[in-house]
């Protein structure tokens, strides 16, 4: 339905011919969150006219309990600086954790750019300022559309992916076993050797294909933690062992420290998640730590019954704008300094900011670029007094 109501003077025409390409796209549904109506009906008769599907709401609260009601919506355009109710930074989240793969453009003025770049960095796709352009806003609900595509492929090839990986990886493992059995009795070491590399390939592949599942299930909420009580060093001694190991003849330093001794100290906490979270992030260290270079991984528990655990690496530096992205599916940081500029960081460290946040604790990144430098640093919440 198109609304034959005038268009506020901040809004400026595109031409014909460009109104007649970006029509020819995929329609979009998208819901309008903004206290003034003129830019509500304005918005949607520019979207509709591209022939899009567009509704408005006044209030956060309204536009939210539009959208419990239309699940069919692909892009939220929402101003920042609502004035009745929950403004737009309060409403993100909520709106975020509605549907897995909506899309929210923020509205901002000049004066709150900022708002809209922190905005981002909760969960946003992108920021238009007011006063706008017509094509403009049309190009970055088209770009939010396709960003939404692309997830829910990714998703979907990634199902898949599991799915074919697991079969051929049950037979690789069986095959494993038998050809283990073999070089045990006859003793040849060069044969153990490569039953090893095999063996830590093979883990890989089963770390990945778990690391994609958790965090399938993690964002529909099916993964939660368990408390159980480990001993710390018994847990963390044997699953960094072949991280230890790979660094050790690959010609890395690795080493291992436990504050005020607390490697004997009791944690109560999901051991499965803290284990695979450290995993994750010493064997990300390792890879981006030349040859000749340092890794140490260090415990400490604090008073607050939180356990930090900082993995520091040299031969890497990641600037402090792109730490967060690192922990995004399908995001690659090229770091500054060392010698794997193009590696990605994977799904691990995704995995590992979710069954972080699950166990109660933060992820966050350090660096030092002049060694270079970096460190990651995690707490999760010791139960062990309750709470």
């Amino acid at each position: 339905m198109t609304r034959m109501l005038p268009l506020p003077a901040e809004i400026t025409a595109c031409t014909s011919i460009e109104r007649a390409l970006m029509s020819a796209t995929t329609p979009a549904r998208v819901l309008i969150i903004d206290d003034e109506m003129s830019i509500c009906l304005a918005v949607c008769d520019i979207l509709d006219m591209n022939g899009h599907h567009c509704e408005h709401c006044l209030t956060a609260e309204e536009g939210i309990e539009y959208l419990r009601a239309h699940t069919d919506i692909d892009v939220v355009l929402l101003d920042i600086n609502l004035g009745h109710g929950m403004d737009g930074i309060e409403a993100l989240p909520v709106i975020k954790d509605m549907y897995k793969y909506i899309q929210v453009i923020m509205f901002t003025s000049k004066d709150t750019l900022e708002c809209g770049i922190e905005a981002m960095k909760k969960g946003a796709f992108d920021y238009i300022t007011k006063p706008f352009e017509e094509e403009g806003l049309v190009k970055k609900v088209l770009a939010a559309v396709e960003n939404r595509k692309m997830l829910q492929l990714n998703d979907l090839y990634l199902g898949i992916l599991v799915h074919d990986l697991k079969n051929p990886l049950q037979c690789i493992t069986g095959a494993l076993e038998f050809i283990k059995e073999g070089a045990e009795s006859s003793g040849d070491s060069m044969q153990k050797k490569f039953i090893g590399v095999l063996e830590g390939g093979v883990n890989q592949i089963s770390m990945m294909i778990n690391n994609i599942l958790s965090v399938t299930k993690f964002e529909s909420g099916t993964l939660s933690p368990v408390a159980d009580p480990f001993v710390l060093e018994r847990v963390v001694n044997p699953c960094l062992q072949g991280v230890l190991d790979e660094a050790e003849t690959s010609g890395r330093t690795f080493a291992i420290a436990y504050a005020d001794g607390c490697g004997a100290c009791t944690i109560n906490a999901d051991k499965d998640f803290f284990s695979r979270v450290l995993v994750n992030i010493a064997g990300n260290a390792l890879r981006f730590t030349p040859k000749s270079g340092e890794i140490s991984v260090a415990f400490e528990v604090g008073k607050n019954d939180f356990l930090h655990v900082s993995v520091t690496n040299t031969g890497s530096f990641i600037e402090e704008e792109k730490r967060e992205l690192v922990f995004h599916k399908f995001v690659g940081v090229r770091p500054d300094a060392g010698p794997h500029k193009s590696q990605n960081f994977g799904l691990g460290l995704t995995y590992s900011k979710m069954a972080v946040e699950a166990m109660d604790g933060r992820i966050w990144i350090e660096g030092n670029p002049e060694v270079p430098q970096t460190t990651f640093h995690f707490t999760i919440k010791n139960h062990t007094k309750g709470g």
